[in-house]
């Protein structure tokens, strides 16, 4: 039973940023021009994301179910 606990709570949280990583993917993707199968999202928690792909990193900040995006910058080879 102890472990049903841990188990229950990691899928309620990927349930709630389940609709936001996939808003953060699709912009991201938007913005810097590839497709969003080659986004990865990762929350940092406290409504805070980062999303890699397409040659850019971006930073993101979720309130009241709207993402703001905070920081840009490109990453890689010939990245400044």
């Amino acid at each position: 039973m102890n472990g049903a606990l841990p188990a229950t709570a990691v899928l309620l949280v990927a349930g709630f940023c389940a609709p936001l990583a996939g808003r953060i993917q699709a912009n991201h993707a938007r913005r810097f021009g590839c497709e969003a199968r080659w986004v990865r999202v990762e929350p940092l928690g406290a409504g805070r994301f980062t999303a890699t792909g397409c040659g850019f990193a971006s930073a993101w900040t979720c309130a009241d179910d709207a993402c703001a995006l905070q920081s840009e910058r490109a990453y890689g080879v010939g990245g400044p």
